[in-house]
């Protein structure tokens, strides 16, 4: 009896059916129905089933053992393969291994068994875990099985075929159906030959499809022989086999993908498959083309003689031969190895045809059989792998076969050599392919073969019938317009659609395909969503970075942490390059992190991420309805929903509502058809249809792309080079340099716009732009020199190129800037780009396109662009780099020091300066920048020359010929008016005039004369505009699409934008196409604002707080809106004279002039303002801060300040000047405090005493808060210093002014000087008073901030030495800070001389002191007892104070067993007293100083201590003399030099950035301390001083050392070039050894003259001496 359900599983796990004895009676292959039935019992741990009964156990290194679906009749075997298929890690899986647990165990154990074995929690709770679900699934399945019955239709008769099919084996005997085997190919079950004349055309199925299983996976989609049962696979990826007989298609297919089972029964038109799997098993290369050539013709025959096309597939899996279960899933694609030839194969067909068929059937045969073609197989994760799938399509025809029955031979390998057999007849057998001459009995062969030949006449009849139905012709859809419908969104033609950009999703492409995808360079996609893990190497992002910039990127870079949407926006358009997202990994990266993974593992591991960049891109600010196609090309073959791209696809369809804003591209018709399949699972098939382009081919597709758009740039762009020639800048390499936009030398020359038939309207309109307000561009130059109109050469043009060219002639430093220095809108970004244009035949000229962009960035690309397209490597063409409307210098400062480092690093030979920046910049007083700054500068007034007034009449004129309403051209007339203020009245209220008061129109244009008038370069996006005027509900994030206003605006608007021109749109080349409207000249935005205040009765408040409170302005999802940034800026940003602006304003220059307005009865203008503004930002604390501090300073309302400053800090601890806002607070408050400080009687109160401590030390504690956030956040910051010593003076006078410490007695005042000091108990002071009750109540107060009062002097002593060190051994890096610089000079010293007053004056005349400590008070008192105020001793040349110091210290007793701070300024004092009056009898011997010197650094070393002074000594004193060299001396030099840099750089921290070091001392020529230098010392002997240059820029430029006199003092030290230049290494003629073992190097202040060769390089420089080190100064090279 044949079992048909599945038993119980019983105590084997190798089984094949109830009854193996009965079983034994049948083919093998019978039991798979068992098997089958029992699969679902065994999952999710797929099994192999084998005919044994055998109770062997799995190996645990062996393969993986099928495991029972009863845990209980487990081994130790099958725990550990369980284990390992859980996920538990090795070590853990032997552990439990070595304690032979049994599945009984395992299914029982808890956490505590798990415990004992050592197993951590972690594991252990997993493992549990897993444990419980496989139990869980296992009951499922367990029901599941009592109702899975054999139901499939026809069981019945199935069965008694079945059961017949038995009986006739084994009549004949199992073992003549073996042999049978063999006859046939590798792994078809071959039946008796009188079977297919007994069936005729009955399906029979060969035992092929029976008994194909893969280890370790599910059993696949089975035929069986004798059922029609099929057994379902889920867990394979089907795919479909390569188009028949096509030679050149793209198919390329997946390792481990299945392809379909073989046709049962030939229908004529479609081809049968057999599958070979072709393992070459140890055989020679000849064995295995004999086997080649054995299937392909066996198969061929058999094909022939059935009249059906057919396909036979090598590297398919298949049965094995000899055994019931293969490694491989029936049709599982596994590959041949790839060795390089493949032409063997083809040439091994070609050579045997005639050996293996009759010689008149030799010429069928060769019209039949294609030549193999090799399909390429790529693993699950898209990495090309070095195998193939061969194919052999058979192809015959009806009209060449006929009747004819062809017969076939076989190569056999006999007596040591391969030769032919008898002969077979091979006809296909449903999947088989059957030898009807196998039969051993010659007359059932005969009879086999009539009636095959009868069988063939039918065949040839019915094949015939088929070919002569004439075939109805398919009505084909026009792909071509339905292409360039769906790539627009039904908009017209792509060059002017209203989808401003693309976005591209593609997965892997064939190299064949590659050549079709040229377009896809010419499109500006916003981004690629690529599924090619090779893309980058070998795939399509490999051809478009040859010819486009591209940013590589992963998903994850735009999901993590939660990134907010501007920050995706700015990596989306990062440098306008397209963004290249590899969604499944990069095959040439390294690590695992973003490793390609095949789609189950994707599915786990990355398809959340990327479900979320896709809800990110959609997101209306990003990606807007009908402004973005998101087009998907499909390449490769999708066979699987799980498809990581088919997943893509579907999120885009659900995130865009629909297929309106989506569209797919695929390969072929096929591609197409599998595609739409698995879509439309999840959608309907219309949509699929509707967004597909199935049937047309990529060269078609390619056709339906625009050409890339030349713009202004002419088809090739050449730049000038060093030789005088030109080179060719590439279209890939300028897009790589997308920081910067480049001026070519042929700029315009030759582009699309020009061979236009409209060219010249194009010209006059760009004209007409420029004239209405518009920036000037490349087009203005090129039209001027192309009509011969000369453009308007202002003044200064000449002095700024000149400026240019000196600065070019300079060899001291690699970059130099050149500054423009202008009034807004006066011509000054003209006169920048006008010089640029007129050099960009000489220099390479080009401008940065966006301030905020990454400085180091735009280095790197300018120092590319320098060498770019050079013939020597070593040459170079200078570059002057435009950089336009910078706020501040440190901006600058940054960006060259950037260029400096890149150059360095590039080790090219440069004589002169490589870059020139060239700095636009705007300020209200351009001349007073112009001679403040020591660099070479011009500058532009508002005002005009009579040579320039000229130009503009005669300007006038020429425009007046071309061009109507000359009158619109509003910005070019106020500047031909010589910025009248009379035209801009008259002009302003003529357009306004007419407009009524309450229109939209009104708020419009006050909105933008406001933004205008108080931030620079402000706009509002034409999008807000929109929604603003007509109520438009959908916003627009900035960077999309133009919108026009004209048609909605009234007649009154559309005369003030178009005839007035006060409006313009503006297109901003960083954030793409920004379209923004503004105000055409600040001096018009003024007049507005005026003429709205007297005409219309619209003040600038109420403009303001209407700005605030319109909600469609702010209504967009982006959390940092570029308008509201403006807003904000209008609110807060102060004024400030290094930034250009007229005064240092205490608040914004709005807040500044409405606070100024008359108070109204309900209050304060300005105050009403910034309320508003804190509500409309509510999570603002620069706006909270901004209120905080009006209610301070302006309305000295202290208990809201401090309300509006808590929510600052709430908003943003982390701010250190918000935490000086908050000191600042009660700092005031505390100085609010009023007391009469000349009557003892009515001083500070016992109440006021209390309010000023509790100020004075939350002041203070603020003040510390904001000092150690700016030493946490690097900040430039310190206010908090400032501001601690502020509050502690204050607080101290107050306190002086209390009746126990009053300053009106001088023995209190001193006592309050020792009682702060920590030099007097309380209980003592009180001792002293009468008043004992007011006494006590005093000191009561006072004990309660005891802590606060003992730190006061020490701590404020400390600020105080931190402040005037910073000021005397730094200075700022350029001299538009030295207003700054001074005023902090001029605070410190008054702070000092009240701490003295307090602490020093009265105390140092006091009769009962120690002499000792009387010393030490005088010395303080000199400023004697600190580096810093010793060294301004010298700066002021006060030689008296300085050997009056010396002599106070001789006093004292100095020794080497003194105090550190003693010794060291003992010593540094000597030093300054020899400086400024070497005849001074007190000067000790300079062999006296050294031993004290040697302590001191001793010392500080054990110490640890923390400040550079000892260390500085110890660089002067230990630099070697010339004639004697000491190595010990080295040695200490050395060590002296490392901890002074590491303790001046932890002092001063964050301030180096901003500040650089001064030189304190030169090496001079004498002896002793004659050698120790003073800079003044060389001021004063140069000649060079009466020149006209000032004497910082001799300094700067290094021409002081040139002077005769300067250099008989100073002594030039030898060195030699090293680490890129960077440093100079000290030569002291040591020997080599000794030399690289105390190297002492020397950081060059500029690298001039040994830049040419910068390693190893012989110079000699000039000695400086400073906190941060050693300083070269005029480096020299040694030929």
């Amino acid at each position: 009896m044949l079992c048909l359900s599945p038993p119980t599983p019983g105590p084997f796990w190798r089984w094949n059916c109830a009854a193996p004895s009965t079983c034994a009676a049948f083919p093998a292959a019978l039991c798979y129905i068992c098997a089958a039935k029992l699969r679902s019992t065994l999952l999710p741990y797929p099994c192999h089933i084998t005919g044994s009964g055998s109770g062997e156990e799995p190996s645990v290194v062996g393969e993986k053992p099928h495991l029972l679906a009863n845990m209980e009749n487990w081994d130790k075997n099958d725990v550990y393969h369980w284990l390992k298929e859980a996920c538990i890690e090795q070590k853990y899986m032997n552990m439990i291994y070595k304690e032979e647990w049994s599945g009984s165990f395992l299914k029982q154990m808890k956490m505590k068994d798990l415990q004992e074995c050592g197993i951590p929690l972690c594991q252990g709770r997993s493992l549990i875990y897993k444990r419980n679900m496989f139990l869980h699934e296992m009951k499922v399945q367990k029901s599941k099985i009592s109702t899975t019955k054999a139901k499939e239709s026809g069981d019945g008769l199935q069965i008694n075929k079945a059961n017949k099919m038995c009986k006739e084996d084994k009549q004949r005997g199992l073992d003549q159906s073996r042999t049978n085997d063999k006859n046939g190919s590798g792994g078809t079950h071959l039946v008796e030959a009188s079977a297919v004349v007994l069936k005729d055309e009955t399906e029979m199925m060969g035992s092929r499809s029976s008994s194909k299983h893969k280890a370790q996976k599910a059993l696949p989609q089975v035929h069986h022989e004798s059922s029609n049962c099929e057994i379902p696979v889920s867990q394979y990826v089907h795919c479909s086999p390569h188009p028949f007989d096509e030679r050149h298609s793209r198919h390329r297919y997946i390792q481990g993908s299945v392809l379909p089972t073989q046709s049962r029964k030939p229908n004529y038109s479609e081809p049968v498959h057999e599958y070979n799997l072709f393992e070459s098993l140890g055989a020679d290369a000849e064995s295995q083309m004999k086997k080649f050539c054995n299937e392909v013709f066996r198969f061929a025959g058999g094909c022939m003689n059935r009249r059906t096309k057919g396909t036979i597939h090598f590297g398919v899996g298949d049965k094995m031969p000899g055994k019931q279960v293969s490694r491989y899933v029936h049709g599982e694609v596994v590959g041949v190895q790839g060795d390089g030839s493949r032409d063997k194969f083809a040439d091994c067909l070609k050579n045997n045809f005639a050996k293996y068929f009759e010689k008149d059937d030799v010429g069928d045969a060769k019209d039949f059989v294609r030549p193999p073609r090799f399909i390429e197989i790529d693993s699950q994760a898209s990495i090309t792998l070095n195998k193939h799938v061969i194919e052999v399509d058979i192809v015959p025809n009806s009209t060449t076969c006929g009747n004819k029955v062809y017969k076939t031979k076989q190569m056999v390998f006999a007596d040591g050599k391969w030769k032919a057999d008898k002969g077979h007849i091979y006809v296909r057998d449903g999947a088989s392919t059957t030898d009807i001459l196998a039969s051993k009995k010659e007359t059932n062969c005969c009879k086999n073969i009539e009636k095959l030949k009868d069988y063939v006449q039918k065949w040839t009849k019915e094949w015939q019938s088929k070919e002569d139905i004439p075939k109805v012709p398919v009505k084909r859809e026009d792909e071509g317009r339905k292409l360039a419908m769906l790539l627009t969104g039904g908009k017209g033609p792509l060059d002017n659609s209203l989808c401003k950009t693309h976005i591209l999703v593609v997965n892997k492409a064939t190299k064949d395909q590659l050549k079709d995808l040229e377009f896809v360079k010419n499109i500006n996609w916003l981004a690629v969503l690529d599924f090619d893990p090779e893309s980058a190497a070998s795939g399509l992002c490999s051809i478009v970075r040859h010819e486009k910039a591209v940013d590589l990127r992963f998903p994850h870079q735009y999901v993590e942490n939660n990134k907010d949407i501007e920050t995706v926006v700015t990596h989306l358009h990062r440098h306008n390059k397209t963004s290249w997202i590899f969604c499944n990994g990069r095959a040439d990266m390294p690590g695992t992190r973003d490793k390609p993974m095949d789609p189950k593992e994707f599915l786990k591991k990355r398809s959340k991420e990327l479900r979320s960049l896709v809800q990110i891109i959609c997101q209306e600010d990003i990606t807007p309805s009908g402004k973005c196609v998101v087009v998907f090309l499909v390449l490769f073959e999708v066979q699987d929903l799980i498809d990581p791209i088919m997943e893509t696809f579907i999120s885009f369809y659900q995130e865009k509502g629909g297929q309106d804003d989506v569209m797919v591209i695929t390969s072929c018709e096929e591609s197409f058809e599998s595609w739409k399949n698995i879509a439309k699972l999840r959608m309907t098939e219309e949509d699929v249809d509707s967004m597909s382009i199935s049937r047309s081919s990529l060269q078609h597709v390619k056709s339906a792309f625009p050409k890339k758009k030349s713009g202004t740039i002419s088809g090739k762009h050449y730049l000038c080079t060093s030789s005088g020639t030109h080179c060719e800048l590439k279209a890939a390499d300028e897009e790589i340099l997308s920081s910067i936009k480049i001026l070519c030398a042929n700029e315009c020359e030759g582009t699309a716009e020009e061979l236009q038939k409209d060219f010249e309207e194009f010209r006059k309109t760009r004209e007409e732009a420029f004239y209405r307000g518009d920036k000037v561009n490349s087009w203005n130059f090129y039209f001027a020199e192309k009509t011969g109109d000369a453009f308007i050469k202002r003044d200064q043009f000449d002095s700024l190129v000149e400026c240019i060219e000196s600065a070019m002639t300079c060899d001291v430093a690699v970059v130099k800037t050149v500054n423009i220095f202008h009034k807004p809108r006066c011509g000054g970004t003209t006169l920048a780009w006008h010089v640029l244009w007129h050099l960009k035949n000489k220099y390479r000229c080009a401008a940065v396109k966006d301030n905020e962009h990454n400085y180091q960035e735009i280095g790197k690309q300018v120092v590319k662009l320098l060498t770019y397209g050079e013939s020597d490597p070593v040459a170079y063409t200078p570059v002057v780099l435009l950089i336009d409307d910078l706020e501040e210098f440190e901006n600058v400062r940054s960006l060259s020091h950037h260029i400096r480092s890149f150059v360095y690093e590039c080790g090219g030979s440069f004589e002169t300066p490589v870059v020139i920046i060239l700095n636009c910049m705007r300020s209200q007083n351009p001349k007073g920048r112009q001679e403040s700054s020591i660099l070479q500068s011009v500058h532009l007034k508002q005002e005009l020359s009579a040579n320039e007034e000229y130009l503009f009449e005669e300007k006038l004129k020429e425009i007046k010929k071309e061009h109507k309403e000359i009158e619109t051209f509003l910005p070019f007339m106020i500047m031909k008016e010589n910025f009248s203020e009379e035209y801009i009245q008259e002009a302003v209220g003529n357009i306004l005039k007419g407009i009524e008061r309450e229109t939209k129109d009104i708020k419009l244009i006050s909105y933008l004369a406001l933004l205008n008038r108080y931030v620079k370069n402000s706009c509002i996006s034409v999008s807000k505009c929109e929604s603003f005027l007509f109520g438009v509900s959908t916003l627009r994030h900035a960077i999309w699409g133009k919108e026009t206003l004209e048609e909605g605006l009234n007649s009154q608007a559309r005369l003030l934008l178009l005839h007035g021109n006060r409006l313009f749109f503006q297109k901003d080349e960083v954030n793409g196409t920004y379209e923004s409207m503004r105000m055409n000249h600040p001096l018009v935005a003024l007049q507005v604002l005026k003429t709205l205040k007297a005409d219309f009765a619209i003040s600038q408040d109420v403009i303001a707080k209407d700005i605030l409170n319109e909600d469609c302005l702010y209504d967009t999802e982006t959390e940092q809106d570029h308008f509201e940034h403006q807003v904000r800026s209008m609110m807060v940003t102060r004024q400030r004279i290094q930034q250009g602006d007229e005064r240092n304003s205490l608040f914004s220059p709005l807040i500044e002039e409405l606070k100024d307005y008359p108070r109204q009865s309900y209050g304060n203008s300005a105050k009403r303002v910034l309320i508003a503004a804190t509500a409309r930002f509510p999570n603002d604390a620069i706006i909270a801060q901004a209120l905080a501090r009006f209610c301070d300073i302006v309305e000295g309302n202290f208990k809201e300040a401090q309300v509006w400053g808590k929510k600052a800090i709430d908003l943003y601890p982390q701010n250190s000047y918000i935490m000086d806002t908050n000191g600042h607070i009660f700092m005031h408050e505390l100085q609010s405090i009023s007391v009469h400080e000349d009557d003892v009687h009515k001083g500070l109160s016992l109440q006021q005493l209390s309010t000023s401590l509790n100020l004075a030390t939350t002041a203070s504690h603020f003040f510390k808060q904001c000092q150690e956030l700016a030493k946490k956040n690097d900040d430039f910051n310190i206010s908090g210093f400032h501001g601690e010593v502020k509050t502690s003076l204050c607080f101290i006078g107050l306190l002086s002014s209390n009746k126990m410490f009053h300053k009106s007695n001088p023995t209190k005042k001193m006592t309050l000087a020792k009682y702060l000091k920590g030099e007097c108990d309380l209980s003592i002071i009180a001792m002293a008073h009468d008043d004992e009750e007011e006494t006590k109540k005093t000191m009561q107060v006072l004990k309660r901030h005891e802590s606060y009062l003992q730190s006061l002097q020490s701590s404020l002593k400390e600020n105080l030495e931190f402040l005037e060190s910073i000021n005397t051994f730094s200075k700022v890096r350029e001299s538009e800070d030295e207003f700054k610089e001074n005023m902090n000079n001029y605070r410190i010293t008054t702070y000092f001389n009240e701490y003295l007053e307090i602490f020093i004056n009265d105390v140092s005349e006091a009769k009962d002191i120690g002499a000792k400590y009387s010393f030490h008070i005088k010395i303080e008192k000199m400023n004697g007892d600190r580096f810093s105020g010793l060294y301004k001793l010298l700066l002021g040349g006060k030689a008296t104070d300085a050997e009056a110091i010396v002599r106070e210290y001789e006093k004292i007793g100095i020794t080497s067993d003194s105090a550190i701070r003693e010794k060291q300024n003992y010593v540094f004092a000597c030093v300054i007293l020899h400086s400024l009056n070497k005849k001074s009898k007190q000067l000790p011997s300079y062999q006296e100083l050294v031993p004290l010197v040697k302590s001191v650094v001793k010392e500080a070393q054990q110490k640890e201590w923390t400040y550079p002074d000892p260390f500085f000594l110890g660089s002067i004193f230990f630099w070697p003399d010339k004639d004697m060299i000491n190595k010990n001396d080295l040695i200490l030099l050395n060590n002296c030099t490392e901890l002074m840099r590491r303790c001046y750089r932890l002092k001063f921290g964050s301030l180096i950035r901003s500040r650089q070091p001064l030189v304190l001392f030169f090496l001079g020529k004498g002896e002793g301390l004659s050698r120790i230098l003073p800079r003044s010392t060389i001021d004063k002997v140069s000649e060079l001083i009466t020149s006209e240059k000032p004497l910082k820029l001799l300094w700067k430029s290094g021409e002081i050392f040139q002077d005769g006199k300067v250099q008989d003092l100073l002594q030039r030290v030898p060195g030699v070039t090293c680490n890129e230049g960077q440093s100079i290494r000290a030569n002291f003629n040591l020997p080599t050894d000794e030399e690289n073992w105390l190297p002492t190097f020397v950081r060059p202040v500029s690298r001039g003259n040994f830049r040419r060769d910068r390693i190893n390089r012989s110079v000699s420089f000039v000695l400086g001496f400073s906190l941060n080190g050693f300083l070269a100064y005029d480096v020299q090279p040694i030929d």
